[in-house]
């Protein structure tokens, strides 16, 4: 136990038994409140001579008088047992360090190394079968030992030391590492020399606690906001044909390292911790501004944040809803298309809002000419060009990676002390800040809100009328100038299709829109999140695969943070929200393609309609069941307002007050049914327990 920036650890005692024991049985299968039924018991208090960083324990099957735990101060490692016993002192010291030299491609021996300081620590226990002196197998525990440091030159090293049983492994003079207890007590009072020393300049530093192997360590680099994993080991686990003598003789040679990943912070790091759970090692790490961070280290999503551990921003709050919403505004809009024969009263509020949500120039403008045609296809094929370059170029990460190079530039760092604003790099930084927020903003809106605009922007570009008995290939050979018949635009007949300018746009919108399409997909499956759509991921598009980065992207988007009733399912948020894109890429371009044709317009739209509120039936999208009733509900008016539409063009009499009826009795039967399910329904709350221990 220890507490605080002191020199003094206690060893306590913490355990059950008596009359006890039966409730911390009880209540360990429930909850928390078994702890309280622990006997706890202060065995000794350690002094040190400077205040002791860190404590960290091997394993609790060691021998009472053999080694059990470890402290760490600048001065060293002090290595105890049970009891509270000091049974040696090691240090980052040797003069027989190996490094592998890259350049020269030769091993050079005997390297002095010495740290004056010791920063920071890490253990690890591997349990393994031997054969003892009988033939019979015994299960020992090996150890290893990290410690980081500094010499008086300011450069960083990491001594390594191998543990078996207690005893800490000595290198022989032949370079072999024994774990003999005549040659431990031959190193009494001197210091047992570290087996490997790597050039780190690491402040903090954990290893794969994996219990199996010791394939890699992490550690804080310089900057402090970035962790660097690097691998440990010189083989890959499970390749050998005979079992190794230990943890110790797999580790790789200093110099022939290779870090693997860098997992980039927003503040300094303040803590970090390896931990192994049941989908492999995961990276524990703490900021400065009172956030946590959970990384995974293996598999397809390697470096990828898995989960945060802090208080929700307001746009993270706001942005989920709103984006439902809208959504949900803009499916309903297309029950109110023109095309259909709602009653005059019904049709205009509906065609208002349909114009709106869909932001349809055509119908906000009193005359729409090619004075106004041509500059919206404009915006449209540069916002799609814009959002094409970004995510092919990725500019997000660059942008991110510049601000972070910046942010840990001396230059910076000199200016910040003086907390001046107007410097020529704090102004840079935030220059680059405001860029990265227009950058992220923009391919947000562009891979949710602005998809049905463009969409249905993209489709009246290509809408033409045709004369009778005409052909494409007749389109294109056509004089606009000699004849009465032409092919022209249905939006603006002045625009003659298949020429000219015309001809041009189709050639951009035929090269662009494919593009923008598939590079939609990894974006709108969450939400627009830069941070997850890294750009060597965007082409690994065989989403049906069970490690496809697009789906794992979208199931972190959905656990990252606790959003509470809006919490969605991760296995199921890619489908629910590809799903609801399918259906903004394929309504409006129905809406607009079958304006000659009001029924097969109106029926393609009803089944859309359908399959968007049966697709939250077949898989619930939220974890609070009273979300998905409320989604089932939205969806479900969506769909009875679309289906109602077809109606009014079957019936083909506008002032009919049947089409009319129909949605008011299905709006007041949706409204009565979600008010029963909500009020009789019981929300799923999430279970914290809170607990103290003396």
């Amino acid at each position: 136990h220890h507490k605080g920036n002191h020199p003094f650890v206690d060893i306590a005692f913490l355990g059950g038994g008596g009359r006890n024991e039966k409730h911390i049985v009880k209540e360990k299968k429930k909850s928390t409140k078994w702890l309280k039924f622990l006997r706890q018991e202060k065995i000794k208090t350690m002094t040190h001579t400077d205040p002791v960083i860190e404590v960290a324990a091997f394993s609790d099957q060691m021998p009472p008088d053999e080694i059990s735990f470890a402290t760490l101060t600048k001065e060293g490692v002090f290595l105890w047992n049970q009891v509270g016993e000091l049974l040696r002192t090691v240090k980052i010291e040797t003069k027989t360090a190996r490094f592998w030299n890259s350049d020269e491609e030769v091993l050079t021996k005997n390297m002095q190394v010495k740290a004056t300081e010791h920063t920071s620590m890490a253990v690890t226990t591997k349990a393994r079968f031997v054969l003892d002196a009988e033939g019979k197998e015994t299960l020992i525990d090996q150890s290893l030992l990290f410690v980081c440091g500094r010499s008086a030159a300011g450069e960083g090293v990491i001594g390594v030391w191998g543990l078996e049983e207690g005893l800490v492994g000595v290198v022989t003079p032949k370079g072999d590492l024994v774990y003999s207890r005549a040659e431990y007590n031959k190193m009494a009072g001197r210091n047992i020399e570290p087996l490997s020393v790597y050039r780190h300049d690491g402040r903090m530093l954990d290893i794969d606690q994996s219990g199996v192997s010791t394939t890699f360590a992490v550690q804080l680099t310089e900057d402090a906001q970035t962790v660097q994993m690097w691998n440990t080991e010189a083989v890959e686990p499970g390749t050998l044909l005979l079992d190794p003598s230990g943890p110790a003789s797999l580790l790789i040679v200093p110099g022939k390292e290779q870090v693997i990943m860098d997992m980039e912070h927003p503040q300094p790091i303040c803590a970090l911790m390896v931990v192994e759970d049941e989908e492999g090692p995961a990276c524990v790490t703490a900021c400065q501004d009172a956030t946590a961070f959970k990384w995974d280290l293996e598999g397809a999503d390697a470096g990828q944040v898995y989960a945060e551990l802090r208080s929700l921003k307001p746009l993270e709050i706001l942005v989920p809803p709103i984006l439902i919403i809208v959504t949900a505004l803009q499916m309903l809009s297309f029950a109110f298309v023109p095309e259909a024969r709602w009653h005059p009263h019904v049709h205009q509020h509906g065609h208002r809002l349909h114009k709106i949500v869909v932001i349809d120039i055509k119908g906000l403008v009193t005359l729409y000419t090619e004075e106004v045609f041509w500059p919206e296809m404009y915006v449209t094929c540069s916002l799609i060009m814009f959002f094409v370059a970004l995510a092919v170029l990725g500019i997000p990460e660059w942008l991110d990676a510049t601000i972070r190079r910046l942010y840990s530039s001396p230059a910076y760092m000199a200016e910040q002390r003086d907390r001046p604003c107007w410097r020529p790099t704090s102004l840079l930084v935030n220059v680059f800040y405001l860029m990265e927020a227009v950058v992220k903003i923009s391919l947000q809106l562009l891979s949710t809100v602005l998809v049905v605009p463009l969409m249905k922007s993209c489709a009246s570009s290509v809408n033409c009328i045709w004369p009778d008995g005409w052909n494409l290939l007749q389109a294109f050979l056509d004089d606009p100038n000699e004849g009465t018949e032409r092919v022209y635009l249905r939006a603006v007949p002045a625009v003659t299709c298949y020429q000219g300018p015309h001809l041009q746009l189709l050639g951009t919108l035929l090269l662009i829109v494919p593009i923008y399409l598939f590079l939609l997909v990894p974006y709108a499956v969450v939400d627009g999140d830069t941070k997850y759509v890294p750009r060597k991921t965007l082409f690994r598009w065989k989403f049906w695969q069970e490690s496809n980065p697009w789906a794992l992207a979208s199931a972190r988007k959905s656990t990252v943070l606790h959003l509470a009733f809006m919490h969605m399912v991760p296995a199921f948020s890619f489908q629910t929200r590809l799903v609801e894109l399918l259906g903004k890429i394929t309504l409006p371009i129905v809406a607009v393609l079958c304006q000659a044709d009001a029924k097969t317009q109106m029926v393609i739209t009803a089944i859309v309609g359908f399959l968007m509120w049966l697709s939250p039936i077949i898989r619930a999208p939220y974890v609070e069941r009273k979300m998905c009733v409320l989604l089932k509900a939205m969806k479900l008016f969506s769909f009875v307002a679309m289906f109602t539409g077809a109606v009014t063009v079957f019936i083909a009499d506008s002032h009919s007050y049947v089409p009319t009826g129909i949605l008011i009795g299905g709006t007041v039967v949706i409204l009565l049914a979600l008010t029963i399910q909500l009020c009789t329904m019981t929300a799923r709350r999430s279970r914290v327990a809170v607990f103290e221990l003396e």
